[in-house]
């Protein structure tokens, strides 16, 4: 079933991932112009007048060129678990809800921090508010 069917209500935070998603493509597409047009020959427009035409700030757009981090990417790089290893958390807690399992909040924090355990740098696993924080979003 996709999100995007008629009669589906999305979350909240479903919608800001699209907008973020959305932005960060203006901004992908900003950086892209304006390196293909420091490669042309003779006269080039400014880095001011892409960010302008693509409604970007001009600072924000610098920084990117010049080699900066967007904030999501950075945002995803402090998680303790990936997108993918929350889908595989929100699965076992769904598979266990229809086998009459209801799993408490230590059930979920241990079954995290065993999914942190396997990877090959060291992780800190999950704090005290990680599962309420976790079951909010999902």
């Amino acid at each position: 079933m996709s999100p995007e069917m008629v009669g589906r209500v999305l979350s909240e935070r479903v919608k800001r991932q699209k907008l973020r998603r959305r932005k960060n493509s203006k901004l992908q597409d900003a950086i892209d112009e304006y390196k293909m047009e420091q490669e042309k020959k003779g006269e080039k427009r400014g880095l001011r007048l892409i960010a302008a035409k693509h409604g970007e700030n001009f600072k924000t757009l610098q920084n990117l060129v010049n080699g900066g981090q967007l904030i999501s990417a950075f945002n995803t790089s402090k998680q303790n678990l990936m997108h993918p290893e929350e889908h595989v958390l929100v699965d076992f807690i769904g598979e266990s809800a229809d086998c009459r399992l209801l799993l408490s909040h230590e059930n979920i924090k241990a079954h995290a921090n065993t999914i942190i355990a396997g990877h090959n740098k060291l992780g800190e696993p999950v704090g005290e508010w990680w599962v309420g924080h976790f079951l909010t979003c999902y």
